[in-house]
């Protein structure tokens, strides 16, 4: 994909590479929108291939333990020990 993954890299990038630099609220609502459009796709799919040959849900490989990251570990901010002891 040519990303840059020195620790240096922007975190969100525009549809050319160059660093996000508008509304990151607009951004992440519109990620969960895409993750959520893909989630109901991939479920309606399993439900159509289910339907069409049973049985094949035993086959399915499971997803990778650690492949998602929930999105809220990005957008939520995370305190501190030090933080909650105040």
């Amino acid at each position: 994909m040519g990303l840059r993954v020195d620790p240096a890299a922007p975190a969100l990038v525009d549809h050319s590479g160059r660093p996000h630099t508008g509304d990151l609220t607009m951004v992440m609502r519109r990620a969960r929108a895409t993750r959520v459009s893909i989630d109901g796709n991939a479920h309606f799919c399993r439900g159509l291939l289910q339907t069409r040959y049973p049985g094949a849900e035993e086959q399915r490989v499971p997803r990778q333990e650690g492949a998602f990251i929930p999105l809220a570990t990005l957008t939520v901010q995370q305190s501190t020990p030090q933080e909650q002891s105040r």
